[in-house]
């Protein structure tokens, strides 16, 4: 199951990865480039006990992906 997430902020990006580390395929999406290039590189950009470990396991299992696109995410998903 692919789901979109939209919103990389505190709550969105910390729920994602939560998700992607259950196994969900997760699609963040966030108008910031600049957030989506930091969270591509497992840079979270806030701190979060635990969050950029498990940011980077769920981006290298495959299980979180982000984008500005938000209706290329939606019609992946």
């Amino acid at each position: 199951m692919s789901i979109s997430f939209f919103g990389m902020g505190y709550v969105g990006l910390t729920t994602a990865v939560c998700l992607a580390e259950r196994g969900l395929e997760i699609i963040g999406v966030d108008v910031d480039q600049e957030k989506i290039n930091s969270i591509r590189k497992g840079q979270p950009g806030f701190y979060e006990k635990g969050l950029e470990s498990a940011l980077n396991m769920a981006r290298t299992a495959g299980h979180l992906s982000c984008t500005t696109d938000g209706q290329q995410a939606v019609i992946n998903s």
